[in-house]
Parts: structure tokens; C-alpha cells; sequence
């Protein structure tokens, strides 16, 4: 059985990949369905409550091993009450950039620089693990068409 990325977020990344196109799509508001993910995870785990429609860091003594996750509680600690809203509109790309790396680092993606006309540069994305991206597609395709748990 193929492993799966250990975060809701790098999951959701994976999903982005078209097999057809052979790239990753929805790079303009992927950063809002990853930010997103990472603030229901933190209130999935315990590490985030809500009052009042604002997320609140909770009293656990464990942190999060994930970067981006860490990351999110941390800014979410150091600032004032603010709305679900306002942190999923937050720094979203530069939370894509940061669960690219962490898919990168976990050998799930390969990165390939490259220019555009030779003067803008982007990165070429490839999805090294094509059975664990199967897997997970056919899980929540289960979830969708039936009464399996997602």
C-alpha cells in the first residue's frame, strides 16, 4: 500500500495534478484551499478552537511537526483575533511555495526550473509518485459516489 503525504494540505496539492495535462492546475487559488486545509487540520488536531468565528491557539504542549502547519499556528499566536476569512485569504502563495517544498523534500514532486521566452522564469512541476496520486484520487472518487468516509 502506497503512503500518502502526511498533511491535508500536500494531499490536496497532489489532487491538483491533471493526468491528462500532465502538470498541476489551479495555481492562482490553490493557496486558499491549502491555507484552508492547514487551519482545519490545526482545529482538527486540537491545536486551534473557535471563538466567536476566530480561530484561538489551545493550550497543547505539542506542536505540529509539519512546517507549514507550525508556521500557521505561530502567525495565528502572534496576532490579534481575526476571522477564518482573513487567514485563508492570508499569504496563500506563499504557503503553496511551502507545501511544494515539503512535497519536494518528500520526493512526491520533482521541481524543474525554467524561463518562459527565455525571461520568466517558472518551475516545471513532475508527480514522481503516480500510484500513491492514483490512490488518493480513487479514495475521494469512493467518498464522493458513495457513503465512504473521506
Amino acid at each position: 500500500m502506497t503512503e500518502l503525504p502526511p498533511t491535508l494540505a500536500a494531499q490536496l496539492f497532489l489532487l491538483t495534478y491533471d493526468r491528462d495535462r500532465e502538470r498541476f492546475t489551479g495555481r492562482g487559488h490553490i493557496g486558499y484551499v491549502l491555507r484552508g486545509a492547514a487551519l482545519a487540520e490545526l482545529h482538527l488536531r486540537g491545536h486551534l478552537a473557535d471563538e466567536d468565528g476566530r480561530p484561538v491557539v489551545t493550550a497543547r504542549a505539542d506542536r505540529p511537526a509539519d512546517p507549514v502547519l507550525a508556521g500557521l499556528l505561530d502567525e495565528i499566536a502572534r496576532s490579534r483575533p481575526r476571522t477564518w476569512k482573513h487567514w485563508i485569504g492570508r499569504r496563500g502563495s506563499r504557503t503553496r511555495r511551502a507545501v511544494l517544498d515539503g512535497l519536494v523534500e518528500g520526493r512526491w514532486v520533482d521541481r524543474h526550473p525554467r524561463r518562459l521566452f527565455g525571461i520568466v522564469p517558472f518551475d516545471r512541476i513532475v508527480l514522481l509518485r503516480r500510484p500513491a496520486h492514483t490512490r488518493l484520487r480513487d479514495q475521494i472518487a469512493a467518498a464522493l459516489r458513495e457513503s465512504t468516509p473521506a
